[in-house]
């Protein structure tokens, strides 16, 4: 668990502010994913192909931070996957342990505040990207998609609100 002593703003060249996520916050898991969705294009451009290189190399992981940033998303951040917990545990079961770990931890506000309508669009857009390097590596097969795309399912039937919302935003 890392945590996040000091303020996540950065600067981008028109020299506004960007919003942090949180400051003296745990995040489990590498925050790399929604870090750079809360910096904007650039920063997402740059992710999505580094990602795409860490898919190449081990699949189960880097699958793994994606459904990481899927619940880092909805607010969940004392929780990340693992590799195995994507190829080995059905949706169902993620889901149930999502809800869970939300009881227990409750939610960060990641999408409302300052700068929650850019982090949609940006949200959006990292999903987008990761598909489209993705298919341009070559390397392009169903096991991300179809793992992303069960969890959100699943997601999207949570008794939570935010998680229901995320999970909407996702598809």
């Amino acid at each position: 668990v890392e945590k996040r002593m000091e303020e996540t703003t950065s600067r981008k060249k028109d020299g506004k502010k960007i919003h942090p996520i949180q400051v003296g916050c745990e995040f489990a898991g590498d925050t790399g994913l929604l870090l750079a969705s809360r910096e904007g294009r650039e920063s997402i451009d740059r992710v999505s192909k580094e990602w795409v290189v860490r898919y190449m190399k081990n699949r189960g992981d880097a699958c793994a931070e994606a459904a990481t940033f899927l619940l880092q998303a909805c607010g969940v951040i004392s929780m990340a996957f693992s590799a195995s917990d994507i190829e080995q545990s059905g949706s169902d079961e993620l889901k149930n342990r999502v809800e869970e770990c939300i009881k227990d931890s409750g939610l960060e506000n990641i999408l409302g505040g300052r700068g929650g309508k850019h982090f949609k669009q940006d949200y959006k857009e990292m999903w987008d990207k990761i598909i489209r390097e993705l298919g341009k590596s070559g390397t392009f097969d169903m096991f991300v998609v179809e793992k992303i795309v069960e969890l959100t399912i699943a997601l999207s039937t949570s008794a939570v609100r935010e998680v229901r919302r995320i999970a909407t935003l996702t598809v």
